[in-house]
């Protein structure tokens, strides 16, 4: 097994780069979802729960209706 010590400086900086460059890479995916779910909105159509992103940081959280005064929509 090798441990981070034992992997070359460069190396580990690239995998740290390459590492970034994907997270940044799906904020980006992530963003131009919700700016379609804002013009969707605004012509006065809700998007559809099931696929909107309600989160950048978790991407998967999705609305869930819980019908409780005060709160009917949580996240989750």
């Amino acid at each position: 097994m090798r441990t981070s010590l034992s992997v070359p400086r460069s190396q580990r900086s690239a995998t740290s780069l390459v590492r970034a460059v994907n997270d940044l890479q799906n904020l980006v995916e992530a963003i131009e979802r919700i700016i379609e779910q804002t013009r969707t909105r605004l012509t006065g159509r809700t998007p559809d729960g099931a696929t909107r992103v309600v989160s950048l940081d978790d991407t998967q959280a999705r609305p869930i209706a819980k019908g409780r005064l005060g709160k009917p929509v949580e996240f989750g």
